[in-house]
């Protein structure tokens, strides 16, 4: 009975918040919302991927499949650096973005927030009020800083992360652009990934076309 529950809850979530279309290739695509976005087109300069196993490209067997190396190929009149760590939460990537801000980044993208969940999951001291915090907080520094933000947006089918999707709120408020579950469609499907949690190449390089795509009217 629980698993149903959260079967249907997950389901609500997504229906509730995530507003998907579909496009020609039979994958979902993620929409942004740019209304009040801060920094737009930078024009070139460092593009840093910073966040999560997801921004580090766990689950790739090729390096070109990762999200930083699509980046530096579709975009190159900026200079890709990857920061990112597996394992990262919000609360992490906060106490290291002084060393974000001192590469002076006219573009961030990130992925946060779906370790926040698992450590709460594991230990019940990671509140989604401070995931929320953290987020803004890092918001504020970056684009104060006049870097463009991205967040990847994740909205897994479990009850658990309902604090994910719920992020888009804090980003937009922030002149943040977020894209809505970047990995929707990806989700339970066993040809996409390479565990529970992470793409394989192929489902990365939905990533990338998602990317692309949204970021090319800003980025090119």
């Amino acid at each position: 009975m629980k698993n149903v529950m959260q079967r249907i809850f997950a389901t609500l979530g997504v229906l509730v918040l995530c507003a998907c279309t579909v496009s020609t290739s039979g994958t979902v695509d993620a929409p942004v919302n740019k209304v009040g976005l801060k920094n737009e087109k930078p024009n070139g300069g460092t593009l840093l991927v910073i966040g999560d196993s997801i921004a580090y490209g766990v689950g790739a067997n090729s390096e070109s499949s990762k999200i930083d190396r699509c980046l530096a190929r579709n975009f190159p009149k900026f200079v890709v650096v990857k920061y990112a760590q597996p394992g990262s939460t919000t609360r992490d990537a906060r106490q290291r973005l002084a060393n974000v801000l001192v590469q002076t980044p006219r573009v961030v993208v990130m992925s946060l927030g779906g370790n926040d969940v698992l450590f709460n999951a594991k230990i019940s001291s990671f509140p989604a009020q401070e995931t929320f915090d953290n987020l803004r907080f890092m918001y504020k520094e970056l684009t104060n800083s006049g870097a463009l933000v991205v967040h990847l947006g994740l909205n897994p089918p479990d009850a658990r992360a309902i604090r994910l999707p719920a992020i888009q709120r804090v980003a937009e408020a922030e002149g943040v652009l977020f894209i809505q579950d970047i990995m929707d469609g990806i989700w339970n499907n066993p040809a996409l990934l390479a565990d529970s949690l992470h793409p394989n190449d192929q489902g990365y390089n939905i990533v990338c076309q998602r990317l692309v795509q949204e970021l090319s009217a800003e980025l090119n």
